[in-house]
């Protein structure tokens, strides 16, 4: 098989932010759980429920595929993008992004700190957009705050002392 993953491990314990890239690694390889459920016979039943749930997920998620172009715009390098395939109003931008000299030298930045270098006076829908890709990223934080301190409060060792207290 010529897929980016070779295998998906069948168990494991997962962390919540490891958790989606163990969703990334089986959305990547569905063609191939297809084929090899195909090509075992193995539970008709189960393949079916896979290709439900894979057309569920296809119409669920159908706007990330309309989003692809700004979210490859924002992780990869802005340099070497594809001007064509942005929205219009980014165009512009981009071509006058991609020929300033002193942002071609920070091209090896992470995403977050090449987009603060951009000029809000010269570049400002890039710079908008660059903000609100990143608010993205702040509300994924608070979710896994959220999930630590649960997993704080409900740990093992506070249940204990609250059984100990109650005989």
């Amino acid at each position: 098989m010529e897929s980016e993953y070779g295998d998906i491990p069948l168990h494991c314990e997962v962390r919540w932010p490891s958790a989606g890239n163990c969703s990334k690694s089986f959305f990547a390889l569905r063609s191939e759980v297809f084929d090899f459920l195909k090509s075992k016979n193995i539970g008709q039943q189960f393949y079916e429920d896979l290709k439900k749930l894979i057309t569920e997920f296809n119409s669920r998620f159908k706007d990330f595929y309309i989003l692809k172009p700004k979210f490859e715009l924002f992780s990869s390098n802005p340099m070497t993008v594809d001007i064509s395939v942005q929205p219009p109003d980014f165009q512009i931008e981009l071509c006058d992004l991609q020929a300033d000299c002193f942002l071609q030298s920070k091209v090896n930045l992470p995403p977050e700190e090449f987009w603060k270098l951009c000029s809000q006076e010269k570049y400002p829908t890039l710079r908008n957009f660059s903000l609100e890709m990143l608010s993205l990223f702040g509300s994924i934080y608070i979710c896994e705050s959220a999930f630590s301190t649960m997993n704080l409060i409900k740990s093992k060792s506070r249940n204990r002392h609250q059984s100990i207290l109650k005989t």
